[in-house]
């Protein structure tokens, strides 16, 4: 499918509010809106599925077309009552119905035990890991929508990190993202100069670095900026959580990261308690959002 325009996404919007079999029963209009992709959109189908809020309005109009189920991920930009099925993080606020399945997090897709294991043979043996030795996980992303951060509060939890897995004869397994600021990134470059893997992203990343790391640590700290990171480390492994850029409070991320740990799936984790965290033995439960959408499906395609 290709990119929609915003002003076509906009008169899809519009037209959804009103759409109807009869009204859509012609294809013509949505052909002009659409063009060069009407062999795609227009075949038979048991189900319309779209990701995202902007494809919403075009998947409950074709659904009318096809007579087909309308299942969409992610808020719906026209009402939810119009769809089958909408799968939406708990944190986005989408209430009522029992159409809506609302999941912990992001919707990612959740890699095999052969999976993981196999990114964990890549990272040992690239990196030259110590079978011997234990190893705590530390993701770092970036700032949401270039939001102001404090640069150096995030340094501190990173030095705090860092000596606290020294005592503790931890090594530590770094990466950071893409949207990682280069300040940051010096830092952490600094920080774990010593430390068996520090990628930085920005230079030269490794496919299976992450997975990599979920598969060889025994915890996990992931900054709270990126909601599909902490789901996939919440579905394998015991996950810290630390607001290293202003990402969490009175946002989507604060929700998401209060209600993960009130449900004990994750912990809340700043510079003063990361010795804490690493040193505990608790387990936390697992996010198992795969199971839950697999059985909503079922019920709505049958």
């Amino acid at each position: 499918m290709g990119r929609l325009s915003g002003a076509r996404r906009s008169l899809l919007d519009a037209l959804a509010h009103i759409s109807g079999r009869r009204m859509f029963g012609d294809t013509a209009l949505l052909r002009r809106l659409c063009p060069g992709q009407a062999e795609e959109l227009f075949r038979y189908a048991d189900a319309v599925i779209s990701t995202g809020s902007g494809l919403s309005s075009l998947n409950r109009i074709l659904s009318y077309i096809l007579d087909a189920r309308s299942i969409t991920v992610m808020r719906p930009n026209t009402a939810a009552s119009r769809f089958d099925l909408i799968i939406v993080p708990e944190h986005d606020r989408v209430h009522g119905r029992s159409s809506v399945c609302r999941i912990n997090g992001a919707l990612v897709a959740q890699p095999s035990s052969g999976e993981y294991e196999q990114a964990g043979r890549l990272l040992r043996e690239t990196f030259g890991l110590d079978a011997g030795e234990r190893h705590a996980g530390v993701l770092i992303g970036g700032p949401v929508a270039d939001g102001a951060y404090d640069e150096r509060g995030a340094v501190v939890f990173l030095e705090a990190a860092a000596a606290a897995a020294r005592a503790q004869g931890l090594r530590l397994l770094v990466t950071t993202s893409r949207r990682t600021p280069a300040a940051i990134e010096s830092a952490v470059e600094r920080i774990f100069a010593t430390e068996p893997v520090c990628v930085i992203a920005n230079r030269r990343n490794y496919p299976f670095a992450v997975r990599g790391i979920f598969a060889c640590a025994h915890r996990v700290l992931v900054s709270a900026d990126s909601v599909s990171m902490i789901t996939e480390s919440a579905t394998s492994c015991d996950t810290g959580v630390c607001d290293l850029f202003n990402a969490a409070g009175a946002t989507k991320h604060g929700r998401f990261v209060d209600r993960l740990v009130a449900d004990g799936y994750a912990a809340a984790v700043t510079a003063g308690s990361v010795d804490g965290f690493l040193k505990d033995d608790r387990c936390f439960k697992r996010i198992d959002n795969e199971s839950r959408v697999c059985e909503v499906l079922k019920r709505v395609l049958e």
